[in-house]
């Protein structure tokens, strides 16, 4: 599990990313207040894309230079 923002957790919340990622996910998803860029369980992938499960749409996509060629 990854989860990337701008600024510092409370341990509280800390501790529910590992118990219970989906109710981390409410409480502390997108937010005027608290910027998430990322957030993942690495359960829903395919072979190019990562599911960004914070609700910004931010997914990681493999990219290759040899692509552009």
């Amino acid at each position: 599990m990854l989860h990337i923002q701008d600024g510092l957790l409370l341990n509280k919340d800390i501790d529910l990313f590992y118990e219970d990622i989906d109710l981390f996910l409410a409480y502390n998803g997108s937010r005027e207040d608290n910027v998430v860029y990322f957030s993942s369980d690495f359960k829903d992938t395919t072979a190019y894309k990562v599911m960004d499960k914070s609700a910004n749409g931010n997914h990681p996509m493999l990219f290759s230079k040899e692509w552009l060629d």
